[in-house]
């Protein structure tokens, strides 16, 4: 299986309304930009400066930005930091009660932490409908 550096983050300035994209990631400062899914960036020559060329990206709210960990929910749903996953565990070949867990990046271990298991049930900011 191919791992893909793939992140997500909300789109900033659409008032109320809340949109994900999808894709690469490049910052600007601050700022942070996603580069939608099935864009190429090429490495162009402009003004005797090398530098990729972007044509379809959106600005994302930072602190909603979150990366793909990789793996797929039982229900076939991506999986990103942030996620908030619904799960029964099972203690000693009997299931308790259900556990709701966040999947964040652990910089101690270097990876991610939380629960693989399960179903995507939403994100620490919003609820799925």
């Amino acid at each position: 299986m191919e791992q893909k550096n793939k992140f997500r983050g909300l789109v900033k300035g659409i008032g109320d309304i809340k949109r994900w994209a999808y894709g690469g990631i490049f910052y600007v400062g601050k700022r942070a930009f996603i580069v939608l899914d099935g864009v190429e960036i090429r490495v162009e020559i402009v003004n005797s400066q090398v530098g990729p060329t972007i044509t379809d990206f959106v600005e994302v709210i930072p602190e909603t930005v979150g990366q793909y960990i990789g793996k797929k929910d039982e229900d076939g749903v991506e999986i990103y930091e942030g996620d908030k996953m619904s799960w029964i565990p099972l203690i000693r070949d009997k299931q308790s009660e259900r556990e709701i867990r966040i999947v964040k990046w652990n910089k101690k271990e270097v990876g991610f932490q939380g629960c693989f298991e399960g179903n995507v049930i939403g994100n620490i900011w919003e609820e799925r409908k």
